[in-house]
């Protein structure tokens, strides 16, 4: 059903031994992180929550319900349901492709490499070597630039489908980082069981910055072009070292150069289409853990203008790249070319088609430029101004 997070789904895919694909904060649910794309630390490797989505059970504006597959009448809603996010119906069930566990052969790779700038050279330069020899499909995780790491950037990556052994090999030239097999994925050892009083389990670190106000979140693809374009690390690093909470390389948001399973439904997607070609993501956030805030909060003009020239910084360094729908810039305009590029006009038709009077809307949706400002939309027309 709609409702199952991740904790419920990766535990029941344990006990019978199949990888699921899914997200790392284990309190999301499947559904809205599918319908987006959907990607986590093993997604080079099988694929996103869009690609093995098999089949959706949808009720339709109309109210009617329908199974929507790659077959059959409503082929072209389930591929818009593959990446469109929910703006089509509401996906009451969903059925997934899984895969054999991978017993032996999944584990973590961890460490700081010194120097902001020449550790991020060293890095990119090793991870463009992993790309160039098709080996990248074996690596998902983030890599923290600056921030808590300080001078240095912080590896916090998965592996699969090597053992520790390969692993180690594999990052010989980087001696700081460090290998570590996994009786299995997802779950950390250090989980909090029952948070807040609730059933089910959650990564120590969702307590902070998952549960933290996102005064600004942006998000760029990168290409193999730039990671081997000396000039590419040294621009990345000055924006960390602006940026009060550092930047993130997210390899696991970007399938491009990643296995033949990660990319064999790939066209079946409504996605932005960088996401198959790109080798990772520049993650930037500013994070707020001190207060909730309201409809009434006012604006905080300082903080607003540092986010305005961060991105700024960042479409600088990769001009025209396209962003993950999840985690994408709150108060862009051009949403529909930096969630979906060349995917959003047959998006829009498949709309028009499913709900033309516009029954399922968000601040970001597709075909939300043609809703009011009181239905959701705060980027012109009648909205109040924002916090930012």
């Amino acid at each position: 059903g709609a409702g199952v997070q991740f904790w419920q789904l990766y535990d029941q895919a344990w006990d019978r031994k199949r990888m699921v694909v899914g997200g790392t904060c284990s309190t999301v649910g499947h559904a809205g992180f599918t319908l987006a794309g959907g990607y986590g630390d093993y997604s080079r490797m099988y694929g996103s929550g869009a690609t093995n989505l098999v089949e959706a059970e949808v009720v339709l504006a109309d109210g009617r319900i329908v199974i929507a597959s790659a077959c059959g009448p409503h082929a072209d809603l389930f591929r818009a349901m593959r990446g469109g996010g929910g703006a089509f119906g509401l996906m009451t069930k969903a059925t997934y492709k899984t895969y054999p566990m991978p017993i032996g052969k999944l584990g973590s790779a961890q460490g700081k490499i010194r120097g902001l700038q020449d550790g991020l050279a060293r890095f990119l330069s090793w991870y463009a070597g992993v790309v160039r020899r098709g080996l990248s499909k074996h690596f998902g995780g983030q890599v923290v630039v600056g921030s808590w790491a300080g001078d240095a950037v912080a590896l916090q990556l998965s592996y699969t489908g090597l053992t520790q052994h390969e692993c180690s090999e594999l990052f010989a030239e980087l001696s700081q980082v460090t290998c570590k097999e996994r009786e299995r994925p997802w779950r950390p050892a250090n989980a909090e069981e029952q948070p807040n009083g609730a059933e089910g389990w959650q990564a120590t670190w969702e307590k902070g910055d998952a549960f933290a106000y996102h005064i600004g979140s942006a998000m760029r693809y990168f290409e193999l072009h730039h990671a081997e374009d000396p000039a590419f690390a040294p621009a990345v690093a000055r924006i960390a070292e602006t940026s009060p909470k550092g930047l993130v390389l997210a390899l696991n948001y970007a399938l491009g150069h990643g296995s033949e399973m990660a990319l064999a439904n790939a066209s079946d997607t409504t996605v932005h289409p960088q996401v198959y070609t790109a080798i990772g993501a520049l993650k930037l956030e500013i994070l707020q853990h001190e207060f909730v805030p309201t409809a009434t909060t006012a604006l905080e003009p300082a903080k607003a203008t540092n986010f305005a020239a961060l991105r700024a910084q960042l479409e600088a360094v990769v001009p025209g790249a396209g962003s993950y729908y999840h985690e994408g810039d709150y108060l862009t305009e051009a949403f529909q070319a930096d969630f979906w590029g060349s995917s959003y006009a047959e998006l829009a038709a498949t709309k028009s088609r499913y709900d033309p009077r516009n029954v399922f809307t968000c601040h970001q949706c597709v075909g939300s430029e043609n809703s009011p400002a009181s239905c959701g939309r705060r980027l012109g027309g009648d909205a109040d101004p924002v916090l930012v």
